[in-house]
């Protein structure tokens, strides 16, 4: 019987239908009893966890055929699974109670001054940004909820929330100074309650129908010309039935569209006026944002001048120290012993975490060193010149060598050091898993294709996607954690501006 990375091999290859049913007949049971256990005894939903997690494995089972042992995969993928299902439940019924809140606030609320806010009610709307006003009409006039408001304005739902509250807070500031004053939630309660009136019965009907009747009429008109042609009747009769009909439309027509345009007269006075003071707000802003355009980049050249300096004066400490060394053995052998002492150092977490022995930790070190020094880098310096190949075991310990689970660190050693080094600056330390998953998150956010100039484990923290990162971490880092990470990402991003500034200054 052909293994589990055989059989994933023959399905990436070609979609063998049996290859995959073989793994699903091998591990649908563990998969389903983990996901039954974690979603309380929930047997249908513990079905639809199952078949997202070979979904997921039939896409990725290119990448996941390298895995020796595919049970802890797939049992970490139906625990990720069930948490992700249990985390929508929790955000739909807190949606649910919210809508119900607003439902009984909108039914037990007393009502306002209706009497004194229905006449200026639409003149102080206009007076509102177009932004603004949507936001009061989505919530107040339509009662949406703020997941749909946001879906509308492309905002996440406390954007919503806050673009609401401001409009209302802008609303109930303009009606004060008219003389209606009552709290913002008395306001937004009376705009619920009151604003939109339900029309006569009739009335749909009856738009329908003028509608439909106008459509009607315009192709009886186009009809009765077609058909008095083919029949080839009198021809002055043709011509003055068709001058009668086509007359009473237009003055109909007429008629209808000098209403509008008088409607629309009045509604592009109050418009102009938004406009004229929109404009002036824009081009004051555009001065401000011009002035501190201005300070940003006198700073940033000023930034540019020191970055060259220092970069300039590494340089040629660098240089120095390789003559130096290059002119005493003795020296060199010293400098060969710090390296290998540095590298255990680097390596000892990893060590330990695989209860390595000193003289494997001490083997993996001298490797280490050996590719790095291979690839143009420098212990010292750090100065990343290609990227280091970690995907051939050879030169480690003979143990090592055939765990896939270290052949998985050691591939990953940059952004595992990157997660250690920002482990020993925060308070509140990363556990094994959320190291982990950091890991993954920091592996996975590389640039592809390799930048030519690779990077060490300085050098990933300054190509990392960050922002991407940053995106996939809430779900496991605590909020303290997750601000220490957001001011490590600033950090890296600054390191590639004042590096590319340096690159400008001195090409």
């Amino acid at each position: 019987m052909n293994d589990d990375a055989a059989l994933l091999r023959r399905w990436a290859a070609g979609k063998s239908e049996a290859a995959f049913a073989e793994l699903v007949r091998r591990h649908l049971n563990l998969v389903y009893s983990a996901a039954l256990r974690r979603l309380g005894g929930d047997a249908h939903t513990a079905a639809d966890v199952a078949q997202q997690v070979f979904t997921k494995l039939a896409r990725e089972a290119r990448k996941l055929s390298g895995h020796t042992v595919l049970t802890a995969w797939l049992y970490t993928a139906t625990r990720n699974a069930a948490v992700d299902h249990i985390r929508a439940e929790q955000r739909r019924a807190a949606r649910e109670q919210e809508a119900t809140a607003m439902q009984n606030l909108f039914a037990a609320a007393p009502d306002a001054d209706w009497a004194r806010l229905r006449p200026v009610l639409d003149d102080v709307m206009d007076e509102l940004s177009d932004a603004d006003r949507t936001a009061v009409l989505l919530r107040f006039f339509e009662k949406r909820a703020f997941a749909e408001i946001g879906a509308a304005l492309n905002l996440s739902e406390d954007a919503a929330r806050m673009r609401v509250d401001r409009a209302l807070d802008k609303l109930h500031g303009l009606l004060a100074k008219r003389g209606i004053t009552s709290t913002s939630a008395a306001l937004g309660t009376a705009l619920a309650r009151q604003a939109v009136t339900a029309a006569p019965s009739g009335l749909a009907a009856s738009v329908v129908g003028a509608a439909m009747s106008e459509a009607v009429d315009t192709g009886v008109a186009a009809g009765l010309l077609a058909f008095m042609t083919a029949t080839k009747t009198t021809i002055a009769l043709s011509v003055v039935a068709v001058a009668t009909t086509v007359t009473a439309l237009y003055e109909a027509q007429h008629a209808r569209a000098a209403g509008a345009a008088l409607e629309s007269g009045r509604s592009d006075v109050a418009a102009l006026r938004r406009q004229s003071t929109e404009w002036s707000s824009r081009a004051q802003a555009e001065e401000t944002a011009l002035a501190e355009a201005r300070v940003t980049a006198r700073e940033a050249a000023e930034r540019a001048a020191s970055a060259q300096a220092v970069a300039l004066e590494k340089q040629a400490a660098d240089q120095a120290l390789t003559r130096f060394l290059d002119a005493d053995p003795q020296l060199q052998r010293l400098k060969r012993d710090y390296d290998l002492q540095t590298g255990i150092r680097w390596h000892l977490p990893l060590g330990l975490g695989f209860k390595l022995t000193p003289e494997e930790l001490e083997q993996f070190a001298a490797e280490f060193n050996r590719r790095y020094s291979e690839s143009g880098m420098n212990l010292a310096s750090r100065d990343a010149r290609g990227p280091m190949d970690c995907s051939s075991p050879e030169g480690l310990p003979a143990r090592l060598a055939s765990d896939a689970r270290f052949m998985d660190a050691w591939q990953a050693w940059d952004a595992r050091l990157v997660v250690e080094n920002f482990n020993m600056t925060i308070w509140d330390p990363l556990n094994a898993a959320q190291a982990n998953r950091l890991i993954q998150s920091i592996q996975s956010a590389r640039p592809n294709p390799i930048p030519a100039g690779g990077w060490d484990f300085t050098g990933i923290q300054r190509t990392a996607d960050w922002e991407r990162v940053l995106a996939e971490v809430h779900d496991y880092l605590s909020p303290s954690q997750l601000a220490a990470l957001r001011g490590w990402a600033a950090q890296c991003r600054r390191k590639v501006l004042l590096s590319t500034a340096a690159k400008m200054a001195n090409p």
